[in-house]
């Protein structure tokens, strides 16, 4: 069942494959067309160790009522590979080359004129990107620009930008780039220096971090993503309503080649907010820079390289099970008419280890763990098989044929499962 995101054992080739790429991955100075073309060359089975089946979980849960099957696993493809190639090119090609001397802008379309525009007027500035694409080259070219800017990180991100800074400490844009890590204790205090000051935040805030990690409640509001509840971090958007800080939110795309900028609609307190003034603000602000993220994602869901975390932020749909008679009726109804079963692809994304069988629903989050007696039903439950018919019910033994029924009505209920006509 691997085109449901099933991780089966690797051949030793495809291990050769996989192991070359985790040391490409690290490699500073590796030849980029070598790096690039390894990437592209892994199989889904051999991305799967590097996230491609939380990025099928993730991507589904916002896009399968409205894209095809072979469209989600398509995109999900494309944004693992994503996910790996900006990474390393950003920090393992382009930082390591850059020298004392400020870089030519390495995104069209960057809106540097307004950027300096809007910080003329001393109230500070918040830059709202998003992990999407070429979010990384806006920070180095915000700098190499001589914009004075700060940027919250998490902690992996903050260090990896220490280690690059250790490596190359002549390069230019250090003299303007502050980074912060935004999950220690206090640092939040110097975004809010810089924003006192009239300076400028630049923040990737989708699922942002902060002191209590990816997960914890501080600071974190509800919001609506493309029909989808998600919890957000809001302490930034605070901030901007305090100081009266403008928000301008932005990201970086891919078109062919070329790497452009979209620039959202000004969301501005025109002033210093306080009180129930500055919280309907807050509240109005993020949706609307989500708003523009949501568009984003719809245009450039393959360049989503933070869609390998979004089950960290997003609100599960509740779901109540069908009564277990009910969904026994109708599954015997269908089976007698000649109708199949199969998994339910627009919910369930199979995320299995070695012969571990487990399936994901992602729109609950709920996780079945089938038992190992059940491998043949849940291979013919699979999109690319037969199906599950009253024949090859039938023809399983007793008890594992009342036991496979059994759990066929657990599934149904919970519609992880769908009928098909024959």
């Amino acid at each position: 069942m691997t085109t449901l995101g099933r991780q089966n054992e690797i051949a030793p080739d495809a291990a050769d494959r996989v192991a070359q790429v985790k040391s490409l991955l690290v490699t500073t100075g590796a030849d980029r067309d070598v790096v690039r073309a390894a990437i592209h060359a892994l199989s889904d089975d051999e991305l799967m160790p590097f996230g491609l089946g939380a990025f099928r979980m993730n991507i589904m849960s916002l896009f399968s009522d409205d894209w095809s099957r072979q469209h989600v696993l398509q995109v999900a493809r494309d944004a693992t590979i994503s996910y790996m190639w900006t990474g390393w090119e950003y920090h393992n090609h382009y930082l390591p080359k850059l020298g004392p001397e400020a870089d030519t802008p390495q995104i069209d379309d960057m809106p540097f004129g307004r950027i300096r525009q809007l910080l003329g007027d001393g109230r500070g500035l918040v830059l709202a990107s998003f992990h999407l694409g070429h979010f990384r080259y806006m920070l180095s070219d915000i700098a190499h620009a001589g914009i004075e800017c700060w940027v919250p990180l998490a902690t992996s991100g903050f260090n990896d930008y220490a280690s690059a800074r250790e490596a190359n400490p002549d390069a230019a844009f250090w003299c303007h780039l502050h980074t912060v890590n935004a999950e220690l204790q206090g640092k939040s205090t110097a975004l809010a220096r810089a924003l006192a000051r009239g300076g400028c935040v630049l923040s990737t805030i989708d699922g942002n971090t902060g002191i209590d990690g990816p997960r914890g409640n501080v600071r974190r509001a509800t919001v609506r993503l493309l029909g989808t509840d998600v919890r957000v971090k809001d302490g930034l958007i605070r901030m901007a309503a305090r100081f009266g800080a403008p928000i301008l939110p932005l990201i970086a795309y891919s078109e062919g080649d070329r790497r452009r900028c979209r620039v959202g609609d000004l969301i501005n307190p025109d002033g210093p907010l306080a009180g129930d003034v500055a919280d309907r603000f807050v509240r109005e602000a993020l949706q609307q820079a989500y708003a523009f993220f949501a568009d984003a994602l719809t245009d450039f869901a393959a360049e989503w390289c933070g869609a390998s975390q979004f089950h960290q932020w997003r609100v599960p749909c509740h779901s109540e099970p069908q009564p277990m008679e009910d969904v026994a009726q109708q599954l015997a109804r269908h089976l007698e008419s000649g109708g199949r079963l199969f998994v339910n692809v627009s919910r369930i994304v199979e995320l299995s280890r070695g012969e571990e069988i487990v399936w994901t629903d992602v729109k609950t989050q709920r996780c079945y763990r089938m038992p190992a007696a059940m491998k043949a039903l849940v291979e013919r439950l699979s999109p690319d098989r037969d199906g599950v018919d009253r024949a090859w019910l039938d023809d399983q033994v007793e008890p594992a044929r009342s036991r496979m029924w059994d759990l066929v009505c657990q599934l149904g209920a919970r519609n992880a499962i769908c009928g098909r006509e024959s």
